[in-house]
Order: structure tokens, then sequence, then C-alpha cells
């Protein structure tokens, strides 16, 4: 668990948290490195439960106190007035200290500091900075830069410096941290967040710090395969395979990327996964459909030896591998148009994630390409969806030099028509958005009213005790401007039928009716028809 939230992987460190708990019910420690991942996901309520929990069995150590003071200051930071943002912004500090009493520890030590500092109580907040500071120095006396703590013995006395209005210390200790240690981009972001926050609470620039957590960019790549012996006019030739991984590692030295994003095609794909490895990063693989017919397709394209040995390689050493429908049609463009959103939504909420920048990096040859999901349609989602300048390796100028330096193609090996290889009564597989959105009790029910129009097709769904709603879209667009229109409605039809009757809860006899609004959310306005919604 510890390594999944070093990565800042927290769903995944919430799910091996599950699973040792389905084994080893009630382990403490389990139960607070969940609730830990909770928070760090967003599911505040959720961690915060289990460690009131814990405290209720009397677990009262510095990591619960410590965890559930954390809870409170999320709730501090979204509470929507000000009586809720004072109740936890003194809850949250109450705990910190609760754990700084009971264990003397630097970790809480620092965020009761914090919390006092926004509290307004800079006395204390300055007192329990100075004691914390001598606790990081006799730390790092101690245990030496090789110490496994050193990283957080040095963020924790820079923040106590922040705290305390030395500037000057906290960018030494802040600039020894993130160069004299490598805990990790997720720590580092964490505690870059947490200088902004204290920069900011004391109006101050919340940026003044930056530029001392070198934080490394997010590699997200396309780029053409290897040419098949059959292609007519030469793009790839295997030939130019270590020609174009210098260009590719070149670019990730320019970027500094550590965390790569991609497929593993033959090509493009594995120059860049091996190259990110090479620098010491992390890959994350994507693969749109089964691993035996992805290879077919997608790898053993060219008579080159080694090729499935490579991907195999690459695939025991990347940090996750995704393989997003092991149904998915490869004789079709919309499974590898799909994977290659799905690689851009990855990396970008990776980016939102770690507070990192993203570097798009396009193998491409800047013509059009030989169908659905190829590097061209790649590049025309990527201007639309990601807001970082794309640095394109010309494929074509790569393949110019070659031949310029005397690079002979052999000629091309016409082979046999293609066969589809799936069932040949499918239709084609495209891209949909479903919009589902539920009411706890809901099962089965039947359908008591229905909206179309050009971009979806909603039901509505009733049962006795709560409803349903099921859109469906042609365009995931259409589900995106849809999604808070129909938030906003559910919450005014509770707010209704709780008015009418008078917080009684819905008997789900009679059906609320609702207008949709396009003013708000940008989706075609009408009417549908909901049912009860406690």
């Amino acid at each position: 668990m510890g390594s999944a939230l070093k990565l800042g992987e927290a769903f995944l460190s919430y799910d091996i948290a599950r699973e040792g708990l389905g084994v080893f019910a009630g382990d403490v420690r389990l139960l607070q490195l969940q609730a830990l991942a909770l928070a760090r996901t967003g599911a505040t309520r959720r961690a915060s439960a289990i460690l009131v929990g814990l405290c209720e069995e009397g677990q009262e150590d510095e990591e619960t106190f410590g965890i559930l003071a954390r809870t409170h200051k999320d709730f501090w930071m979204i509470a929507p007035t000000e009586e809720e943002r004072e109740h936890h912004l003194r809850l949250s500090l109450e705990n910190y200290l609760k754990g700084y009493e009971c264990s003397g520890g630097y970790y809480t030590g620092i965020n009761a500091a914090s919390m006092s500092l926004v509290a307004g109580e800079t006395e204390t907040a300055r007192r329990i900075a100075a004691e914390v500071r001598v606790i990081c120095e006799e730390g790092l006396a101690k245990g030496g830069s090789d110490s496994p703590e050193s990283y957080w013995l040095l963020a924790t006395a820079a923040e106590a410096a922040l705290v305390s209005g030395d500037m000057d210390s906290a960018r030494l200790n802040y600039t020894r941290a993130t160069t004299e240690s490598d805990p990790g981009a997720a720590e580092v972001s964490r505690t870059r967040s947490q200088a902004r926050f204290l920069l900011k609470c004391q109006e101050q620039d919340e940026h003044a710090l930056d530029d001392c957590f070198g934080l490394p960019r997010i590699g997200l790549f396309t780029g053409h395969m290897l040419d098949r012996p059959d292609r007519p006019d030469p793009r790839f030739p295997a030939a130019l395979e270590e020609a174009v991984r210098g260009e590719i590692e070149a670019s990730l030295e320019r970027q500094d990327v550590q965390i790569g994003y991609s497929s593993l095609a033959c090509g493009g794909d594995m120059l860049f996964a091996e190259s990110v490895l090479k620098r010491g990063g992390e890959v994350h693989i994507f693969l749109p459909f089964d691993i035996e017919t992805f290879i077919e397709h997608s790898v053993r394209l060219v008579p080159q030896e080694g090729l499935v040995e490579r991907f195999y390689r690459l695939l025991d050493s990347a940090a996750s591998v995704r393989i997003l429908n092991e149904h998915g049609d490869p004789d079709g463009g919309g499974g590898y148009d799909f994977c290659n959103r799905v690689i851009a939504g990855a990396a970008i909420l990776k980016s939102q994630f770690l507070g990192m920048d993203i570097a798009p990096i396009l193998l491409w040859d800047a013509k059009r390409g030989d169908g659905g999901g190829g590097t061209e349609s790649v590049r025309n989602h990527w201007r639309q969806a990601i807001h970082h300048e794309v640095e394109i390796l010309p494929m074509e100028r790569f393949l110019a030099d070659a031949k310029a330096n005397g690079l002979v193609q052999p000629e091309s090996t016409p082979t046999p028509a293609d066969t589809a290889t799936g069932p040949t009564d499918r239709a084609p597989q495209e891209i949909r958005a479903m919009l589902f959105a539920d009411t706890v009790g809901f099962s089965v029910g039947r359908r008591i009213a229905s909206r179309r129009s050009s971009a979806s097709s909603l039901a509505v769904w009733r049962r006795s005790r709560s409803s349903a709603t099921l859109g469906r879209y042609t365009s995931t667009p259409g589900a995106t401007q849809f999604a808070p229109c129909l938030k906003t409605s559910r919450r005014r039809a509770a707010s209704r039928w709780r008015c009418k009757k008078q917080c009684a809860r819905p008997t789900g006899k009679t059906p609320i009716c609702v207008e949709t609004s396009a003013s708000a959310s940008g989706c075609t306005p009408g009417r549908f028809t909901s049912a009860s919604i406690p």
C-alpha cells in the first residue's frame, strides 16, 4: 500500500487495503491506510467515519489523530458556510494537537503549527514550529542524509521555518529535501501544495517557493508503428528504429519526463516506454483489447526477432497495465480511438492529482492516417483536450535524412488482403457515453417516461421507493453537458417533493415533473418525469 500511495495511486491503495481487511479484519494499520487512501480520493466522509470508529474503540495514536485531523481540514476547505468552516477548522486543529501531545512527533506537530497559524493563533503556531524545528534538526543529526526520513525531516523543517516567517531557511530546506533525496513525485507535489497553502494564508505569493520543487513532467505519447512488409509508401521502416529512439530520448531529456502514458505497439510506443524506463521513470500501458489479439495486430507486424519478447518485458516493467475491452474489435478504428482517448484522459487525471505538467509527444509524418484511431486522429483530439504544446517528432524528416544518407528500402512484399478476425455479423464498434443516475434502493423498475433528442436518449425508471435515470449518448460531450443539468434537476425535484410532503419520505406513488434547462448545462431543454427521490 505504501508503494501505491507513493506513486499517487490512491484508488489502488484503497483496493489493496480492502483486500487485506478481508483477511485481517479490524487490523488497525490497514484501516488507517484505507482511510488515508479514501481521503486522497476525495471520499472524506468515509475516511472520517473509519477514523472516528477507531477513536471510539480507544485507538488514540498519532496516525489516527493525524489522518482524522486531515479529513476535518478537507471539510474546512469545502464547507459552504462560515459556521461549518470554523467548526471543522477547530476540529482539525484539536486532533492535530492531540496527536502531537500523545507522541511528540513532527508529523502532527508541524500540522498543529500550520493550522494554528490558519486559526489566527500566531503565538501558538510559532511556539510549536520552533519545537518541531528542534525535533527535525536532532533527527537529521542522528540519521544523516541517508536516513529514510531525511526528506520528511527537511521538508518539515522548511515548513516550520515558513510558519515562523523565516523564508530563507524555508527555501534552503525545501531545496535540500528535493535534491538530496527522492521521495517520488507524489510526495514532492503534496509538499509544494502545502507550501503554497501556507504562503496564501500569510497573504504572500503562493508560487514564491515553486522553484524549490523540481517536479518532472508526465509524458503522453503516441506515434507510428513500424511499417508492415507490404506497405507501399515507407513511413517508419524498421531500419530507422535506433535513430527514432535517439530522438525520443532527447525529447524526454529536454522535457524532464519521468512518468509515461502510452500503448505498446511496435515502433514508437515501445521505444517511448523503453526510453522512460531507461531514465528510471515509470510507465503506464493501455491496450485496446486482449493481449494476444493486440500482439497479433500491433506487435507481430514485421519479420524482426525479439519484438514479442520486448513487449512482454515492458509489460512486466510497467507500473500499471490496463486492458480496456477484452472483446474489442481489432478490425475497426473504434477500439484504437477509444484507447487513445483513455490514455490522454488518464494522463490528464494524473497531472491534476500530482500538480505536474503534461508533455505530449507525437511521432508523426504530418500526413493523413491510414484509418480511425491513427496518429493524425490523436493529434486532433489532443488539440481539443490538452492545453499543453505538443512536441511533434517529424517522422517524414527522419525518413528523408535516412534516404539522403543512403537508406535503401526493400520493395514492398504484396500479401493477401487482411480478413476480419472477429465475427462478421458484428456491427462496427463506436464510442458511446452512458450517463446513469441512481438513488439508494433502486434495482429494476418499469420505464415511466422517456425523452429523445439528436444527441441523447433518456429513460426514467421508477420503483416504489426510488428512481433512476439512464441516458445514452452518441457523443461524450452530450453526456458531459447533460450531467450537471440532471444533477440540478434531481435536487430540485427532491426539494419540491419534500416541501410538498412537509419533509415526509416519498412513497413513490406520484411522479414529479422536472423542467430541464439549456442555460445552465448546454443540453437540449425539455421535460421529463422523475419518480420518487428520497
